[in-house]
C-alpha cells in the first residue's frame, strides 16, 4: 500500500507542477496578446531579432507591421514583435533604465 501512496504522491506533484507552469504560460500568452491588440502607430517596439523602432503602419488584413528604424521602413509579420517599450508621459519618449 505504501508504494501505491508514493506513486499517487508523485502523480499529484507532477499534476500540480503541470497546472502551475501551464497557468503561467497562459498568463504570459494572454498578456502578449493584449499588447499586440493594443499596438498602434507611434508605439516603440522591439522585434524578436532585437531591432528597435517605431510602428509606422499596421495592416490588419495581412497581419503585418511597418516599422520606422531611423528613417528605414521595414515590414514585419505582426507576430515578429517581441514587446512594446513602455513610454513616459505624453511626448512618447521610451523609458530607459539608468537614465
Amino acid at each position: 500500500m505504501s508504494q501505491l501512496g508514493l506513486m499517487l504522491l508523485y502523480i499529484v506533484a507532477l499534476g500540480g507542477a503541470w497546472w502551475f507552469f501551464g497557468r503561467k504560460n497562459r498568463e504570459r500568452t494572454k498578456k502578449l496578446q493584449e499588447q499586440m491588440n493594443a499596438l498602434k502607430a507611434g508605439d516603440h517596439v522591439v522585434t524578436i531579432g532585437g531591432l528597435h523602432g517605431v510602428v509606422h503602419y499596421i495592416d490588419t488584413v495581412d497581419q503585418t507591421v511597418e516599422i520606422d528604424c531611423d528613417g528605414v521602413y521595414l515590414t514585419f509579420e505582426r507576430r515578429a514583435i517581441h514587446h512594446v517599450v513602455p513610454t513616459a508621459g505624453e511626448n512618447n519618449v521610451p523609458v530607459v533604465d539608468g537614465e
